[in-house]
């Protein structure tokens, strides 16, 4: 497969920012969670933590992304907010991949992608291809309060948001896809990709992806440092050769592998899979 010259083109213009974000992530370690666990079973881990579903945890984000929409800011990420854009390589390479697959459109699954924190951090490379004619959809799956607040004050021409994979997908099955920090929040998340699968969605992309040493994929208890949120979450920790064998034995190849802090117990990588032919 190779990009096309208009993807590269894109991906030349966030040339500095990105080797900005590179080093970054690289040199300076992030703000710390803890896990607790092992757990036997989600259930374990859902009981003894908070969950997801908070209002403190919505209403943080919404004041965060009104406040990057109505540039006051420039870069929101878990509600908080930034001075300059830290672009996600593995969302980066997913977008150009995307718009090298399709030729004349963007139009891609942001699998739990809040109000629109990844659309907006690519905002500059998504109209620079709508000046080009490529067409732009870009699809968010996410809770149906992150839904109703979306299409209130967020949709654009754009940007749409779903309450469900199914309603996602329902227009247009293959339809590339990635999840930014969200995978390992789901409580049957192989179930998900084994949907994926039979879909024959072509490109698959895990951004922020909780990998660990463990030869098997483990359930824990996630607590971010408190300056982010005060409560906890269940979380998995998937062991990185285990999930790329599962990716393999159904035909989808490893096309990037991107640690953040490999030496650690607990990385948060990102990872790029596209189907084989």
């Amino acid at each position: 497969m190779k990009p096309s010259s208009l993807a590269l083109k894109c991906l030349r213009a966030v040339t500095p920012p990105l080797l900005t974000s590179v080093a970054r992530r690289i040199f300076l370690p992030p703000a710390s969670s803890t896990f607790q666990g092992p757990y036997r079973s989600w259930q374990e881990a859902v009981a003894a933590s908070d969950g997801w579903d908070s209002d403190e945890i919505i209403d943080k984000v919404y004041q965060s992304m009104c406040a990057v929409r109505d540039g006051k800011a420039v870069f929101e990420q878990d509600s908080l907010l930034y001075d300059r854009i830290d672009y996600s390589p593995t969302i980066l390479m997913f977008l150009m991949l995307s718009v090298s697959l399709d030729k004349i459109a963007l139009d891609i699954v942001d699998f739990g992608g809040s109000l629109a924190s990844n659309y907006y951090q690519c905002r500059r490379i998504v109209e620079a291809l709508s000046r080009t004619g490529i067409r732009i959809s870009w699809n968010i799956v996410e809770q149906p309060k992150f839904v109703e607040l979306g299409r209130k004050h967020f949709s654009n021409e754009h940007l749409s948001f779903h309450v469900s994979l199914e309603d996602c997908l329902a227009t247009r099955p293959q339809r590339p896809i990635m999840f930014t920090g969200s995978f390992q929040c789901l409580a049957e998340p192989l179930k998900i990709l084994d949907q994926l699968f039979s879909a024959n969605v072509p490109l698959i992309a895990f951004d922020r992806l909780i990998v660990g040493p463990s030869a098997e994929h483990a359930i824990y208890v996630q607590v971010p440092p408190p300056h982010i949120y005060t409560r906890t979450f269940p979380t998995w920790m998937f062991s990185k050769d285990r999930l790329i064998e599962y990716f393999d034995a159904r035909n989808y190849n490893l096309a990037e592998y991107l640690p953040d802090h490999p030496d650690q117990p607990f990385d948060h990588c990102g990872m790029v899979f596209v189907k084989g032919t």
